[in-house]
């Protein structure tokens, strides 16, 4: 399997809802037919900037060795970055509408890792 990375930007209330963001990663990976490892859940961790600004990293991990779903959401920019496990028999477009449709997701630019394609 390839990875898939998302940049784009959020409205910032949505990227400070930590329970959004935690439904984010634990609803994407089985609407793609990949499941959550066994006792796992997602987690999301906070961080702070030197601003004081609280931004978020979330990550879940998946059944199958070495694949995830990580997003590192960024309240004082608004920039989200989304690094998932990729089926290539699947549209990079359907992802991003994904994130588009639950976090709002904007200036979304999809990139596949390991077919060396861009979309």
């Amino acid at each position: 399997m390839a990875t898939l990375s998302i940049d784009g930007y959020a409205p910032r209330e949505k990227l400070a809802d930590t329970d959004l963001l935690s439904r984010v990663l634990g609803e994407y990976l089985p609407e793609l037919g990949m499941r959550i490892l066994e006792g796992a859940a997602p987690f999301i961790s906070p961080y702070h900037t030197e601003e004081g600004v609280v931004n978020y990293s979330g990550v879940v991990l998946l059944e199958a060795p070495h694949y995830h779903l990580t997003i590192h959401a960024f309240q004082d920019t608004g920039l989200v970055w989304i690094d998932t496990t990729y089926d290539p028999n699947k549209k990079p477009e359907d992802a991003v509408a994904y994130f588009e449709k639950h976090l709002g997701l904007r200036d979304a630019k999809a990139v596949i890792h390991g077919e060396e394609k861009v979309a």
